[in-house]
């Protein structure tokens, strides 16, 4: 599989000179499979044609183009491709998705996991997730998603274990399915503004006959939500009241417009700290993944 982060416009993924994979949503992330295009153990030619037809080189608000049966924004004059492209290859199941919904409590999440199996005949067993701090050498060492040694204290609140958190997920026949697991960790550090404390989720996926797939993604214990909506309004993170001092992120960037390098994108936070901002806006254009990580890790 082919993970590519962002494309602007249309892109055109061709592998071995055969078409694998196509999308025309601009600067939104898509993948491409291989497996049919591909000559084991021999030459692959991987190629990518980007198409920039209706770009500016000015602002451009809210002025659409006919191409073909869609309408299409204008938007920016230079096209390309995103850092960060990746391939994978994987045996009786993947790992499509994983993401941490916070919650009402600043300690509890719910992991989301989408599965997907190749073989109807070997489900889905068993789908545990371990948080780890990265900090913390201790706590992130041993073998992975067992022993208490490299797992946060703390109970699952589905199965009572400590540690770590499994379930069983035979799933329907072959194509994607979803979990949702919910997390409480009562000894967790919140991410706060001043101290952003992120730590490491770290899923496995394991079919009935031992294959498997593993993704590891950051998340951060807080809670952050409106009240007093019609009367006293206020936000609150973590149950403590915040005010919203923001700014709107245009979007363009140096070298090559589209996407920042990562010292570009940790540069606008850094920047905007100094401000005294607690957020920003992405204002006619889609925030970028790089972006999203910097404010994460920097508060």
């Amino acid at each position: 599989f082919l993970h590519v982060r962002g494309a602007h416009l249309r892109a055109e993924v061709y592998l071995n000179e055969k078409l694998v994979g196509y999308s025309i949503l601009e600067e939104l992330p898509f993948e491409a499979e291989l497996t049919h295009a591909a000559t084991p153990g021999g030459k692959n030619v991987l190629a990518i044609r980007i198409t920039n037809p209706f770009g500016r080189f000015d602002w451009v608000d809210g002025l659409n183009e006919q191409w073909g049966a869609v309408k299409l924004y204008r938007s920016h004059g230079f096209g390309g491709l995103d850092r960060g492209m990746t391939i994978s290859a994987h045996q009786g199941v993947r790992i499509t998705d994983v993401w941490v919904l916070n919650t009402s409590d600043p300690k509890t999440i719910i992991v989301n996991v989408t599965t997907f199996r190749f073989d109807d005949s070997d489900p889905v067993y068993n789908i545990e997730c371990v948080a780890v701090d990265p900090a913390n050498p201790r706590l992130s060492s041993g073998p992975f998603g067992t022993g208490a040694g490299n797992a946060l204290s703390g109970i699952c609140a589905d199965t009572g274990r400590s540690g770590s958190c499994a379930t069983p997920a035979p799933g329907p026949p072959g194509g994607p399915h979803k979990e949702e697991i919910k997390i409480n960790w009562p000894d967790a550090q919140l991410w706060e503004l001043s101290s952003p404390k992120l730590y490491h989720l770290n899923i496995h996926a394991t079919t009935q006959s031992g294959r498997g797939d593993t993704r590891t993604i950051a998340f951060g214990f807080r809670t952050f939500a409106p009240e007093g909506l019609g009367t006293n309004a206020l936000f609150r993170l973590n149950g403590r009241r915040m005010k919203i001092y923001t700014a709107i992120s245009w979007g363009y960037w140096g070298i090559n417009g589209m996407w920042p390098t990562p010292e570009l994108a940790v540069k606008e936070v850094t920047q905007a700290k100094k401000l005294n901002l607690t957020c920003l806006n992405f204002h006619r254009n889609l925030a970028k993944e790089d972006v999203l990580r910097a404010h994460d890790r920097l508060g």
